[in-house]
């Protein structure tokens, strides 16, 4: 049994779900069908939970197979087909038929907040973390404080976020601007690179299941958004992309850019894509893109030029000043 195998299922029994809860709310909605969607760590989860509510509600239920990068992202499809649709593992406001179902790690976050000071160079730490672990985070703040930091924790603002210190892959708004360097705390490298490339800080990620400690420095990450701006310069016609998805859907954004393309002159068209990969951005043969989506997405493309909204806009100013 691999390494990998070992933490996935150590992580599947260190969650918190509340089953009689989720069993309480298809009672009181009299639901005769369920759907599931849980983020790719807790998919594994989703054959437990399935089987819980078989056996105490004697209903149907659908497990998304589709996984989910956040709130914004519910699996529609499935909505439309069950009664009740609970997402898992983020937090936002009940819609419909939709309920968010927040889950709470339970493993100890102190030893490894505690392994983390020797990398904190600053004496302002901004301490966030995802939901996961919100109601750890004053324990965190204490050891931090001990070792002689000044912890900075306060709310975010946008839609998901509820607590003091959350984060979201697409949102570090929780970084208090006056911090010197950022620690946050969870699981995988997404979270903080997005903190780092967002609030241009330094960011100690502090892993609480494997031990780890990664530092990002926002550099290289900066640098590489330049890369891409540079070669858009010389793109000629641009495909504006609007996701469908319920909390990436901005079509007055993806208006708003291709009425600035039409006044610099510049082709622009409207392309409608669910899942935005590269392969189907190569395949649509644009010479660059724009994404109104989750501003995330950027990060994952190699081959293929794409801006978000902000970007864009300074691609502008650069080609005005160039004449």
């Amino acid at each position: 049994m691999s390494f990998y195998t070992i933490l996935k299922m150590q992580q599947e029994t260190d969650y918190r779900i509340d089953i009689q809860h989720l069993t309480e709310l298809i009672d009181a909605r009299g639901a005769k069908s369920v759907g599931l969607q849980l983020p790719e760590g807790l998919l594994r989860r989703a054959r437990s939970i399935s089987k819980e509510i078989q056996n105490r509600c004697d209903i149907p239920v659908i497990i998304s197979g589709r996984g989910c990068y956040g709130a914004c992202d519910i699996d529609t499809a499935l909505s439309e087909m069950v009664d009740l649709l609970f997402h898992f593992g983020h937090s936002g406001e009940d819609r419909e038929n939709i309920v968010f179902v927040e889950v709470r790690s339970k493993v100890n976050i102190c030893p490894v907040v505690q392994s983390a000071i020797a990398y904190l160079e600053g004496d302002r730490i901004a301490l966030v973390t995802t939901i996961q672990h919100v109601e750890m985070i004053e324990e965190a703040k204490k050891i931090l404080e001990t070792a002689g930091k000044e912890v900075l924790i306060r709310c975010g603002s946008g839609d998901g976020l509820r607590y003091e210190g959350q984060v979201l892959g697409c949102n570090a708004s929780a970084v208090d601007p006056r911090s010197d360097e950022v620690l946050f705390i969870g699981t995988g490298l997404f979270h903080p690179k997005g903190i780092a490339s967002l609030i241009e800080k330094k960011v100690v990620a502090a892993d609480p299941y494997t031990k780890n400690i990664e530092l990002i420095d926002p550099e290289p990450l900066i640098r590489r958004r330049w890369v891409f701006l540079e070669k858009a310069l010389d793109a000629h016609h641009f495909g504006v992309i609007l996701s469908p998805k319920i909390g990436q859907y901005k079509q007055n954004v993806a208006d708003e850019i291709l009425k600035s393309a039409r006044d610099h002159d510049i082709e622009a068209h409207l392309i409608l894509l669910d899942e935005i990969r590269e392969d189907a951005l190569i395949n649509l043969g644009m010479d660059a893109y724009v994404n109104t989506a989750c501003c995330r997405i950027v990060d994952d493309m190699r081959k293929v030029i794409l801006l978000n909204p902000d970007e864009f806009a300074r691609l502008l100013r650069m080609r005005d000043r160039m004449g």
